[in-house]
């Protein structure tokens, strides 16, 4: 009995010594097991931090870029937080112990950064800077100043009165130019264009001291023609000034077509993509020694329960179980996130030393996920937005893209009215229940605050385009050059609202919707100013030639009547050298008014060239045309012109009418038909209407 005592005694001893080492050894290999798993999530970890500090450099140069197109200050206060966020995630990824393998590749990129923003940000925002409207409008207002000084300068030496009046006026137009000098000189110019308007400000004050030092009177000083020898360049050198002016304004656009520095930012992309791949290999083969670690653990946690007491074994196996199980759940998880596949939360279960580790790891991959999917929805957004062709066909795109971006949330994208005095719904998704269709701009707190406005709660002071509920509701305004063009307004629970995320990714959504928005507009202001004529804002020439041949085309196909007419001021050279050349720009202005009221739908009027005008009109036959050009010329004759407060003569115009049905030959020859006409007009007194001839088909043998 003692002997199987004590043999029982030995083999409990020795089962309970066999768990003991059993239970160590699995201890180990699992501690080998999490070292390992540490290793890969620090690794991939890594990996997080170089792309984020790839990203800043991306968003610095895109907000420099941004910058150089529009010119807005907004920018630059973007870019300087995206250098600072650089040198932030560049200390936090030197940190990382991994950053020791890379320092050389680290340092480049460093290096490199700091060239791109002395080669390329400093240039193109002193470029910016440089080109600035300031300067542009100075020299405007300089040259306007001065032609006015001309003309009183013209009209006291043709002696006219020469009374203290007159003088008086010559000296305020005067002052006004000196001012206007004064202003362009103080402003940030480029050195060619400061000199040469410095000698300008210099013979101007020369100008002022011949005629204030001359003796006589007036009518004697300003008719004096050897005075005004030395100045009678001035008004040319003037106009040559400011188009130096404005050419400066292109040395941006230059700049940014070049690409300065464009190879610096693809040298950083190239650097960040091998350390990327050097670290992604290197995290391939920490997940392989993981993976064995595992196996390892596995085979000795199930041999240990064999070896000993089956009550050892038991608990052994339980708890061996459940480790094992939340280890191979944390395993696969790495192995996901290493290679970028879908990863499946872990969940708080297994032993209490490891459910802080998982819970942990459980929030990393969810950052890792969502900021993979934001950074892919901004990524398309901003691209699909510069590929449309217009707001009408960005806005759909921005429909299907903010919804995933913002997902649960509700939210609209109101934009600036053509009146410019409200803001219209054009974009919506979510619950908007009692949202209007139509604010003016005064109601919304964004834009009169001029930052973004957050409200929360049912008590909170809300706009007028967002009705009260429990949630919080974030507004941006959207701004490009100090110029409004809207409210991107997002609605969410107050649960999500208190994340700071939520309103940082609102606030990234809402800077590339502003930046899309700028150019599509920049884009269509700039396709409408090369078919439109500055001075009247009639079409141009190059558009009438082109919708005359597509017109010529279809009257041909249909057979119905095109009729042409062609304007002519009278007199026009004589007036404009009477009254001067702003008054002969009034005249042409006012014609072009009165052109713009006698237009049907489908009608084309347009400036020709100088005092010439054109009338393109579809569907039109002979007896129409001249009915309509006989009221256009009556309508002209009717208007009083005034100019600076002087009633100027009655002005008339010449009218030629060519009409044409069937096959025309050329788009030319009906050009020619109605210009003959003209002609035919003007030899006949001028102040008429005549037609080229009556409705008749012309074929290629008749022209």
């Amino acid at each position: 009995m003692t002997n199987l005592l004590q043999r029982v005694a030995l083999g409990f001893v020795v089962a309970v010594l066999v768990a003991v080492a059993a239970g160590w050894t699995v201890r180990e290999a699992l501690r080998a097991t999490q070292v390992a798993t540490e290793a890969v999530t620090s690794s991939a970890t890594f990996l997080g931090a170089l792309d984020a500090l790839h990203l800043t450099v991306v968003q610095a140069e895109n907000r420099v870029r941004g910058f150089a197109l529009t010119g807005d200050a907004n920018l630059l206060t973007a870019y300087a937080r995206a250098a600072a966020r650089f040198e932030a995630e560049l200390a936090a990824l030197r940190e990382r112990r991994e950053a020791s393998a890379y320092t050389e590749a680290i340092d480049t990129v460093t290096a490199t950064f700091a060239r791109w923003e002395e080669e390329q940000a400093t240039v193109l925002i002193g470029a910016r800077a440089q080109s600035d409207g300031v300067v542009d409008a100075a020299a405007v207002r300089a040259y306007g100043a001065w032609l006015a000084v001309a003309v009183e300068h013209a009209s006291l030496a043709r002696g006219a009165d020469g009374g203290a009046a007159d003088v008086q006026a010559w000296r305020i137009r005067l002052e006004d130019a000196e001012t206007a000098l004064r202003s362009l000189l103080a402003a940030p110019l480029d050195a060619t264009v400061r000199e040469i308007w410095s000698d300008i400000a210099v013979d101007v004050q020369a100008y002022r001291r011949t005629y204030e030092d001359a003796e006589g009177t007036p009518d004697e000083v300003f008719a004096d023609t050897a005075l005004a020898a030395p100045f009678l360049g001035l008004t040319d050198r003037f106009a040559a000034a400011w188009a130096e002016a404005e050419d400066v304004a292109l040395d941006v656009t230059d700049l940014y077509a070049a690409g300065v520095g464009g190879d610096l930012v693809m040298s950083i992309r190239e650097i960040v993509d091998e350390v990327r791949a050097t670290e992604r290999t290197r995290l391939a083969v920490l997940v392989t020694i993981a993976a064995s670690r595992q196996e390892r653990a596995d085979l000795l946690a199930w041999l240990a329960p064999l070896a000993a007491v089956v009550v050892s074994s038991l608990v052994v196996v339980a708890f061996i179980s459940q480790l094992l199980r939340h280890v191979t759940r944390l395993g696969d998880a790495t192995r996901d996130l290493a290679t970028g596949a879908p990863v499946s939360p872990i969940g708080e279960h297994g032993p209490v030393a490891l459910r802080a580790f998982t819970r942990d790891f459980d929030r990393m991959a969810e950052r890792v996920r969502t900021r993979d999917r934001e950074a892919g929805l901004l990524a398309e957004l901003a691209a699909m937005a510069h590929a449309a062709r217009s707001i009408d066909e960005a806005i759909p795109i921005a429909g299907t893209l903010l919804p995933k971006l913002l997902p649960g949330e509700a939210g609209a994208l109101w934009l600036v009215n053509p009146l410019r005095d409200g803001l219209e719904r054009s974009l919506d998704w979510g619950q908007i229940d009692g949202v209007p269709l139509h604010v003016g701009l005064d109601g919304c707190w964004a834009l009169r605050q001029g930052k973004a406005y957050r409200a929360s709660g049912r008590d909170a002071v809300r706009c007028s385009h967002d009705p009260a509920h429990g949630g919080t509701t974030l507004c941006v305004p959207l701004f490009s050059r100090d110029v409004t063009l809207g409210v991107l307004s997002v609605r969410t629970e107050e649960t999500a609202a208190s994340d700071g995320h939520w309103e940082r990714l609102t606030r990234a959504v809402s800077e590339q919707m502003a930046l899309a928005i700028a150019n599509l507009l920049l884009r269509d202001t700039l396709k409408e100013e090369s078919i439109r004529d500055g001075l009247t804002g009639l079409y141009n020439r190059r558009f009438l030639e082109t919708s005359l041949a597509l017109e010529v085309a279809r009257a041909g196909r249909s057979g119905v009547a095109l009729s042409m007419m062609m304007v002519d001021v009278d007199h026009f050279k004589r007036f404009n050298d009477a009254h001067g050349h702003d008054a002969g720009d009034a005249i042409l202005r006012a014609v072009g008014r009165v052109l713009s009221e006698h237009v049907r739908s489908g009608d084309i009027a347009c400036r020709f060239g100088g005092e010439e005008f054109a009338l393109l009109l579809p569907g039109a036959n002979d007896d129409v045309a001249l009915e309509r050009a006989e009221r256009l010329r009556d309508g002209i004759e009717s208007v009083t012109f005034v100019h600076f407060g002087v009633t100027l003569p009655t002005v008339t115009a010449s009218v030629g009418v060519a009409t044409v049905s069937g096959t025309l030959t050329t788009p030319e020859a009906l050009v020619r038909r109605a210009d003959e006409a003209l002609y035919a007009a003007k030899e006949a007194g001028r102040n008429r209407v005549v037609a080229f001839a009556a409705t008749e088909r012309v074929t290629p043998a008749d022209d």
